[in-house]
């Protein structure tokens, strides 16, 4: 489910150990919406510290507008209200105050980004968050664990702040899939017209208290006619995040002749972060031994050859590749792999995080239950965006571009996960 997805992202990132979340909420708490706006400011400068807005927004207005046009529309059963009919009608108020609050979920954030009409930009993104039972489905998720989470022993201000945060990503993930100003036109993609996708991932673990941001890239399928715009977006995208590490999740080049441009590339970025590569089923087409001396020529690290270890002591993290068994029991590992059917094999095996590709989400997504996409899922038990099981989580990547370039509403993307 979408919101219990959002939800666990949300509590990741504010129970951050040395995370300044909480003392600010704090200080929110005590004010109105003006207080809990700043309070979103400060976390969404956190979600996302590249993309700072400036805005001067009357946060006051805005939701007091808001929640009294859901307030008035949850009065309306009201009228019509006997004690015979309250267990029909007081269910049918809160829906109808939700169903209105729903389609403005956004207001906050969109105003946060600076929009000079916020109602209209919110009802927008509202739109392209999906359909309306979907979205309302959502914010009653969210709201009940804001509402709820105190008496369950969760923290009533916790629960706030945690259900702040999740609109948040909420936001932020429809922001990166839709541009707001024309939806309809981004859903069909021939060939890379559209802008890279930075879809943003947090990863919860019990051990260690540092963090570490990797940047994934999987699918790339250098071309003659793509190679130059790709590596141009993935340069931008690493420019943008200020990744810890960037990880190649293979299928990397279509041709032998751009293996020197995938090798300039990699030196390129390899002289500030280090670069990791794994082979894809089409690199062993092509020759995986030419890839591989391709990405070690170029500085870069084959994990099937050896594993990449970040960090001292307990905050150590092993960066393996599908043929590199684990060789530090006591760290957090990462599995990079290609083809996300691995996690079948792999997830009790105390991997804290496996990244996998190769399916592109199928290209053509006609619909979202959860973080599966259909109807590619139909066919391949992975075709999603997220899987937590048994303790480790599993991000697939709709991939940087494809060997047939065509997609409909299946954005091409990178994934930024924080670990």
């Amino acid at each position: 489910m979408l919101s219990s997805h959002l939800l666990e992202m949300a509590r990741a990132c504010y129970d951050t150990p040395g995370s300044e979340l909480p003392a600010l909420a704090q200080k929110a708490a005590r004010g109105g919406f003006s207080a809990g706006a700043e309070w979103m400011q400060q976390a969404q400068n956190i979600l996302r510290p590249a993309k700072s807005e400036s805005h001067n927004a009357n946060f006051t207005f805005l939701g007091i507008a808001k929640y009294a046009a859901a307030a008035i529309s949850a009065f309306i059963p009201l009228l019509w209200l006997t004690p015979g009919d309250a267990v029909f009608l007081l269910p049918l108020s809160a829906i109808l105050f939700y169903l209105v609050e729903s389609q403005f979920v956004f207001l906050f954030p969109v105003a946060l980004d600076g929009s000079e009409t916020p109602f209209r930009d919110a009802f927008r993104l509202r739109l392209a968050a999906g359909p309306t039972l979907h979205v309302l489905i959502t914010v009653l998720h969210i709201a009940a664990y804001m509402l709820v989470g105190g008496f369950l022993g969760k923290g009533f201000l916790r629960s706030w702040a945690v259900g702040c945060l999740a609109v948040l990503i909420w936001h932020n993930e429809v922001v990166e899939r839709a541009s707001s100003e024309d939806l309809r036109d981004k859903k069909f993609e021939l060939g890379i017209q559209h802008p890279m996708l930075m879809r943003r991932e947090v990863i919860s673990s019990e051990q260690g208290s540092s963090s570490v941001t990797l940047l994934y890239a999987s699918d790339l399928h250098l071309n003659h006619f793509s190679a130059d715009r790709i590596l141009q977006q993935l340069h931008e995208r690493i420019a943008e995040s200020r990744p810890d590490v960037l990880l190649l999740g293979g299928d990397l080049s279509e041709s032998k002749r751009l293996l020197p441009k995938l090798q300039s590339f990699i030196s390129e970025v390899s002289k500030s972060i280090p670069v990791a590569a794994i082979p894809g089923n089409h690199d062993v087409f092509l020759g995986e031994s030419l890839v591989r001396k391709a990405v070690r020529d170029a500085g870069g690290i084959w994990l099937n050859d050896h594993p990449l270890v970040i960090g001292e002591g307990a905050e150590r993290i092993c960066i393996v590749g599908p043929k590199t068994p684990p060789q530090y029991t006591n760290d957090r590992r990462v599995l990079c792999a290609h083809d996300p059917k691995i996690f079948s094999q792999v997830q009790s095996k105390g991997y804290t995080l496996v990244l996998a590709g190769h399916l592109h989400g199928s290209q053509v997504v006609l619909a979202q239950r959860g973080t599966r996409l259909y109807p590619g899922a139909f066919f391949w038990r992975w075709n999603g965006l997220r899987f937590d099981e048994k303790g480790s989580t599993l991000l697939v990547s709709r991939g940087v571009s494809d060997t047939i370039p065509i997609r409909w509403n299946c954005p091409r993307e990178v994934l930024l996960c924080e670990l």
